[in-house]
């Protein structure tokens, strides 16, 4: 039995190198033992590689592709080992010969263009690509994306810019190309002539917007609002149509945002909602008008009707966005309407989303604030109870804090006084922005209870107020008043480290914000604030150090 096994195992040994199927697999032959010279060669080339002699395989490798000259395979691993070997333009030499000789020269150009770029050869690196594309079409997207790489990286110059141009002409029919001599214009500063051919590209492809609008986007992504806007002009002159026309209608909207051109854009998004009030964009379109007129226009009344519109839009939407979005632009609304200084109504609104709101976050923001208007209205009791309901239904929510610091207020002060009615008739008139009148509000309660309980806070709001106001000096000396006359109070660092925060942001205000944060950290070391001031001093150093480091590398020109 020992025997038969022996043999038949011989047997088996035998039969391994002579290629047998195996269920009808071919078993794998020894390359070395192969029959084809080119594998024979390609292997001991591999076999000297391995063993660090690369020279000698290199020379294996040039007789091998001597004598097969047409092989793209043994072209291809040749060029490979002479790039990775130090002789990139030996590499490029044969490829360049080989070009009209292999029999598939798709690999040679990828692997040329690769070996430009790796050497920085960009204009020679766009070349090769565009060969490819003009002998071989876009095999797979390689050489488009290829070449819109090379593009994008802001390396070409004018010489290969005309190389794109020519082929783009020598080409009509590439759109491609087309496409690609748009995006080198604009990468190379002509962005009137690249507009000008995407324009043109459109009205080939049929006057859909298919070159016009990815071209206004790629302004867009370079903040060439001016393009982007010429882009979108133009293409609402083709025959656009249903959605996306509305789409051109609401982006070119956004880039008038952008350019704060808001009346314009205000009659922008008027456009789309006319022309399909309940299309995909209309929603956006209705939300951002309410917040322009909001925000950044100050017009409260307007933007409440504007929200109130939205509103009617989304209210019995079921879906999960239909809901935040609902609950978002009922908040919206009471702040619009408090700041309309109609109070009544914006305790309304918060009191109803407090117990009807669906999103739960909305729902404890309108629970603060329906706190908030009830210490306004100095009902501090009734304001109470609503910020304790708070911190027991939400123990972890973001608002926790402001109610917590409401309570404590309070709880301070129970008996009331002027002090507290100051603070919070002062609150309310920063609440409609009204700084001016609530830093009267302030000093006139400071003049008239100089010992009272609340005098810190009143110098903490105080301090509030001139930052508002924009004051950061009055604010410093506010701060340092509250410091010197309330030394133990946790108020104190609280002011200094604020008014700190706002002098960091002050160009050329580090040095004032560096003391301010050094007194927090020598006077109240184990305060809330200590932590926050010692990165805020970090932060200031290493920023100083990123500026000393780049004055004394900026080269200098000219001289005396």
């Amino acid at each position: 039995m020992r025997g038969r096994l022996l043999l038949a195992a011989a047997l088996l040994a035998l039969a391994l190198p002579l290629a047998v199927t195996s269920g009808g697999v071919a078993l794998a032959r020894d390359p070395l033992e192969s029959t084809d010279p080119i594998d024979r060669g390609m292997a001991e080339a591999k076999g000297l590689i391995r063993l660090g002699r690369m020279d000698e395989a290199l020379t294996k490798l040039r007789a091998l592709r001597e004598a097969n000259p047409t092989n793209t395979r043994v072209t291809l691993y040749l060029g490979k080992q002479l790039a990775e070997s130090g002789k990139p333009d030996e590499a490029i030499q044969l490829y360049r010969e080989s070009r009209e000789r292999v029999e598939d020269v798709g690999p040679i150009l990828v692997d040329q263009a690769r070996i430009h770029r790796e050497q920085k050869q960009w204009t020679e690196a766009v070349e090769t690509c565009l060969e490819y594309q003009t002998r071989l079409g876009d095999r797979g997207s390689w050489v488009e994306n290829e070449l819109e790489s090379l593009i994008r990286s802001d390396r070409l110059g004018e010489e290969a810019l005309g190389s794109i141009e020519r082929a783009a002409a020598a080409h009509p029919e590439d759109r491609g190309l087309a496409r690609l001599f748009v995006l080198a214009l604009f990468y190379n500063g002509q962005g009137e002539k690249a507009l000008e051919r995407a324009a043109a590209l459109d009205r080939r492809l049929g006057g859909r917007g298919d070159a016009l609008v990815p071209y206004a986007a790629l302004a867009l992504e370079k903040a060439a609002f001016d393009q982007a806007l010429g882009a979108y002009d133009a293409a609402l002159k083709l025959n656009l149509e249903g959605e996306r026309r509305e789409e051109v209608l609401y982006r070119r909207a956004q880039v008038l945002r952008k350019e704060r051109r808001l009346d314009e854009c205000l009659l922008a998004y008027d456009a789309l909602l006319a022309a399909n009030g309940s299309g995909r964009f209309a929603r956006p379109a209705r939300l951002e008008k309410a917040q322009i007129l909001a925000k950044e226009l100050n017009r409260k009344e307007e933007a409440l009707a504007a929200y109130k519109e939205l509103l009617g839009t989304v209210q019995s939407g079921r879906r999960k966005e239909d809901i935040a979005l609902a609950d978002q632009t009922r908040l919206a609304m009471a702040d619009c309407a408090l700041l309309l200084q109609r109070p009544a109504e914006a305790e309304a609104i918060y009191a109803q989303l407090a117990d009807s709101a669906r999103s739960p976050e909305v729902r404890v923001e309108a629970l603060f604030q329906k706190g908030e208007m009830l210490f306004y209205q100095g009902k501090l009791k009734e304001a109470e109870t609503v910020y304790y309901q708070l911190t027991d239904l939400y123990p972890t929510d973001v608002w926790v804090n402001d109610a917590l610091g409401r309570i404590l207020l309070i709880g301070e002060n129970v008996a009331g006084g002027n002090g507290l009615t100051a603070i919070a008739q002062a609150a309310y008139q920063r609440r409609l922005l009204q700084y001016t009148k609530a830093l009267g509000l302030i000093d006139e309660a400071i003049a008239a209870t100089p010992t009272a309980n609340v005098s810190d806070d009143l110098w903490l709001d105080r301090t509030r107020t001139l930052l508002e106001l924009g004051r950061a000096p009055e604010a410093a000396a506010s701060a340092d008043t509250l410091a010197a006359q309330f030394p133990e109070s946790p108020l104190a660092p609280r002011a200094l480290f604020e008014v700190a925060e706002q002098w960091s942001a002050l160009p050329g205000g580090e040095t004032q914000a560096t003391a301010l944060l050094e007194r927090v950290l020598i006077k109240y070391p184990n305060s809330l604030e200590a932590p926050g001031a010692r990165a805020a001093l970090a932060a200031i150093k290493a920023k100083g150090k990123e500026s000393s480091f780049d004055a004394q590398s900026t080269p200098r020109h000219g001289g005396g």
